[in-house]
């Protein structure tokens, strides 16, 4: 356990190598991960930091990356709420028994309370300050909109990929019930 008070804010650009680092270290046998490279990190994060609603979030201790989290905040199917979901948790291998991790959640936790209060008082603004709806997407005439065949396949997934999934359906739970005692 660490005796010092670690350290939770956004990743930023700086981060990157070692958050590529925690994440191989955590997958070592993932293609994926294994073809990754610096500027593929950075255009994902510069998507994560343009969208309200994800965020990825690292726990500093003593100036090292110890743990990474990835969370999204979205509207529920219904429409009348929101949720947040933990996409994933990541931990640097000299960090994965010190609880580093665990005490990331807190920080999430709140940030996506944040998050749906701001998006509940979003909803909340009388009509006039809504924002108008985009324009209409306008085609050329004489031009179809025929469709275009796509075919979707997963990879296989891994051994990790599996715990992930596993370890994914106990978590989520956990922290849905955190987000929404808040």
């Amino acid at each position: 356990m660490l005796h010092v008070q670690p350290y939770f804010r956004d990743a930023v650009q700086g981060d990157l190598p070692a958050i590529a680092t925690i994440m191989r270290g955590a997958a070592p046998h993932d293609p994926a991960q294994m073809r990754a490279t610096p500027d593929s990190y950075r255009r994902v994060l510069d998507q994560i930091d343009r969208h309200d609603g994800c965020y990825l979030l690292v726990g500093e201790y003593d100036n090292q990356i110890g743990a990474v989290l990835e969370m999204v905040v979205f509207p529920t199917l219904s429409g009348c709420g929101r949720t947040a979901e933990i996409v994933g948790v990541w931990t640097a291998e000299s960090f994965r028994t010190s609880g580093l991790d665990g005490m990331l959640l807190d920080p999430a936790i709140e940030r996506a309370s944040d998050t749906l209060k701001d998006l509940q008082q979003e909803l909340e603004r009388p009509e006039e300050e809504a924002q108008p709806p985009p324009a209409p997407i306008l085609r050329p005439q004489g031009t179809s909109q025929r469709p275009i065949p796509v075919e979707v396949r997963e990879p296989e997934p891994t051994s990790f990929d599996q715990l992930q999934t596993i370890i994914g359906v106990i978590l989520t739970p956990l922290a849905t019930a955190g987000i929404t005692i808040l």
